[in-house]
């Protein structure tokens, strides 16, 4: 469960659930057949809720307002590696690449890194990444 001001987001294993400050069911997130895979939130409000097919053929990132209403849903193919958000932003790493989306899930910058990453941290626009044992920063 995560709250905010203007909403309350409770994330389980098959649907996240979003409710306004008086405690009315405003909107459902049901994964269906999917993964759920990742829950990141920023200081703002704003979620970002990653789920895989069960194989792993795709990958879906839906990301909501701080107000509980969705911003966008955007559908990767393959597996993403990790995902933040951050200041009505949010990050995907895939592989050596990190694409920064704004929260209408409009692409706004690439990013190739050294190599390819395991981790994603995305914090005052900068991206930091964990490579081959070490912390970059993009």
């Amino acid at each position: 469960v995560w709250t905010n001001s203007d909403a309350i987001f409770a994330v389980g294993d098959d649907r996240m659930l979003v409710f306004d400050e008086n405690g009315e069911n405003t909107g459902t997130l049901a994964y269906g057949d999917q993964n759920l895979y990742s829950v990141k939130y920023d200081d703002k409000g704003n979620i970002a809720v990653c789920r895989t097919d069960l194989g792993g053929a795709k990958t879906y990132i839906t990301v909501y307002n701080k107000d509980g209403t969705k911003a966008c849903e955007k559908t990767f193919v393959g597996t993403v590696t990790d995902m933040d958000i951050d200041k009505n932003r949010f990050a995907v790493l895939k592989g050596g690449t990190i694409t920064v989306y704004d929260l209408e899930g409009e692409e706004k910058e690439t990013i190739t890194t050294e190599s390819n990453a395991t981790q994603l941290l995305f914090k005052s626009g900068k991206c930091y990444t964990v490579e081959s044992g070490k912390i970059c920063k993009y």
